[in-house]
């Protein structure tokens, strides 16, 4: 007698992916609003719970397949005025690894992510950018999309020039792991266009791209590292502006050759329907001794 496990795995595949619907998950209790449009969790569906063997496989369909529904974490205050940043994402991640610890290693097959907030303030850019780190160290998420109550602050978000510089500096030893879209609902406020155009008073004639890009090295002891045109003041000197030339080049490059990117900029030039891509976040690592 044949058994389903007798066909030939990549046909078996192909009937994970057919039976397997997206699936929506969450270990957290979500408050915003927003999570009342969403998709509640159906639970596991009976496939999974054949026998280990058909387990084993479908669940790599199935999880990579998800939607992870996560509810930001809020550190205390006094997190934010300690002096350094590290305390900040460690301590964030070791609330987020136990919470998802049940499900730790499925993790790593999410690859798009929902990020809430029960907040009525704006979320800290600090544990925004933390966050981003954790995702991208423990998932492996290419689109996260944001609630409409959570948004990062730009007149919040400060930029870690001397990291980013040194990223920028090890470039040639770095290897671009993957590239992770942030999406956001309806367009920007008038306080942040507002504040766009201040910030492109301050490039004095210097380009700002319509997408914020951050960095982050995978496994690195930085939180995630912002654009530091998006940080410029009205005080910004015309010398703190010539030293981001370099920077800004790179980070230029890197959005020219993403193909999301490109499309939401021409978009946006020629008028079009808003995208609702508002950040790129590429994530690099470090490259062996013996890569090629």
């Amino acid at each position: 007698m044949v058994s389903f496990l007798d066909f030939p795995f990549e046909l078996r595949q192909q009937i994970y992916d057919l039976v397997l619907s997206t699936q929506q998950l969450k270990v957290q209790h979500i408050k915003d609003p927003a999570w009342a449009d969403a998709e509640k969790p159906a639970g596991a569906p009976g496939l999974l719970l054949v026998n280990k063997a058909v387990y084993k496989e479908a669940a790599a369909s199935f999880y990579s397949r998800a939607v992870l529904n996560i509810a930001h974490l809020r550190p205390p205050a006094y997190m934010f005025d300690s002096p350094s940043r590290n305390g900040l994402k460690h301590n964030l991640a070791i609330g987020l690894d136990a919470l998802f610890a049940a499900c730790q290693h499925h993790l790593q097959r999410i690859k798009m992510a929902r990020v809430f907030s029960g907040q009525h303030d704006a979320i800290n850019a600090e544990a925004y950018e933390a966050l981003l780190h954790w995702l991208a160290d423990n998932t492996a998420v290419r689109e996260i999309y944001l609630s409409r109550r959570l948004t990062t602050r730009l007149r919040s978000a400060r930029t870690n020039v001397d990291g980013l510089r040194s990223v920028h500096n090890a470039a040639l030893d770095l290897s671009l792991l993957r590239t992770v879209h942030v999406y956001r609902p309806g367009a920007r406020s008038a306080w942040e266009v507002t504040r766009m155009g201040e910030i492109k008073r301050a490039l004095r004639g210097a380009s700002l791209p319509i997408l914020q890009a951050y960095i982050l090295e995978a496994g690195g002891q930085c939180d995630a590292l912002l654009d530091p045109r998006w940080d410029l003041r009205r005080s910004s000197t015309a010398e703190e502006v010539d030293a981001l030339h370099d920077i800004s080049a790179w980070l230029d490059s890197l959005l020219a050759a993403d193909v999301v990117a490109q499309k939401a900029e021409q978009g946006h030039a020629q008028g079009g329907a808003w995208s609702g891509l508002y950040q790129v976040c590429f994530v690099f690592g470090r490259r062996q001794p013996d890569d090629v």
